[in-house]
């Protein structure tokens, strides 16, 4: 069984959604932020004051650089800044399935409205939550390359969430698809090229309409275009290269990576890739 790595910006409850499914699973639950504050014997505040950031973010690093050594299933719960540093992320990977707990900002301004210890969110001019929307902006984009699978953590029961993620640690075994077995043909509309799924994914959320966000990467001169079901939306985000989105009114848009597109229901949406190197990005996907 695959660990459970839970990451996502504060106050998206990975704490508390992970203690309740390492319960539920009889399994440790781990916290990068806690084993960092017991090894310094300080608060996070105080390495930040004391030591500073990048201090702070290289504990971050040698913490989840131990833990490949671990036995045993369990799961952790990373800081919301751990992700960011590129050579964090495929060692998050390594761990274990890699889960964003997706949360709407105006719902983690809440959360951490009255929340101060929280460094990043003392910073800087604003609300709370234009702070949050800010940082996770730029945040996005990172979380969702870390990402295997992602849980939306809105207008869902706390036991609900808890479930799926004891589901998806017992299934994180042999009914796993690997990217070399598994292409991207839903919807394609040229045939000039094949989009791999790279990443591990789940059969039971893709089986039938299931859907996951998965890492994508459409070759040099490949298009692919998307018809989704009336009243639905699905972003995708650019993670390397660059290409032309043409949206539901046949208008092009070039795309850079960081860019977040989101796809309308309709018939017109398509992603070209017009650059010289792999287009890379992450979006919903089937399995077919």
């Amino acid at each position: 069984m695959a660990n459970i790595i839970l990451i996502g910006f504060m106050g998206a409850g990975k704490t508390s959604l992970g203690k309740s499914a390492a319960r539920k699973l009889k399994i440790p639950f781990l916290d990068t932020d806690k084993m960092i504050v017991d090894r310094e014997g300080m608060t996070i505040n105080e390495i930040f004051a004391s030591k500073g950031e990048a201090y702070f973010r290289s504990l971050e690093t040698q913490v989840i650089t131990e833990l490949q050594k671990e036995e045993g299933g369990f799961v952790l719960a990373v800081g919301g800044g751990l992700p960011l540093r590129e050579e964090n992320r495929p060692l998050l990977r390594k761990l274990g399935q890699v889960i964003y707990l997706k949360t709407d900002p105006a719902v983690l301004a809440k959360r951490l409205e009255a929340d101060t210890t929280r460094p990043i969110l003392r910073q800087g001019e604003g609300t709370v939550e234009e702070k949050v929307r800010r940082i996770l902006k730029e945040r996005e984009p990172k979380y969702m390359d870390a990402a295997d699978i992602v849980v939306n953590n809105d207008g869902r029961s706390f036991y609900a969430i808890t479930r799926k993620l004891a589901t998806i640690y017992k299934k994180g075994g042999a009914d796993m698809i690997r990217h070399e077995e598994t292409k991207y043909r839903e919807h394609m509309r040229d045939g000039r090229g094949t989009v791999t799924i790279h990443d591990v994914l789940t059969k039971e959320d893709l089986n039938g309409h299931g859907r996951l966000y998965a890492r994508i990467v459409i070759p040099a001169g490949a298009s692919i275009g998307w018809h989704i079901h009336e009243g639905e939306t699905e972003p995708f985000y650019i993670l390397k290269g660059e290409g032309t989105f043409i949206d539901n009114d046949h208008v092009a848009h070039i795309v850079h990576p960081g860019d977040v597109c989101t796809i309308e229901a309709g018939q017109g949406h398509s992603m070209e890739n017009n650059s010289d190197e792999d287009l890379e990005m992450m979006a919903l996907i089937y399995y077919v």
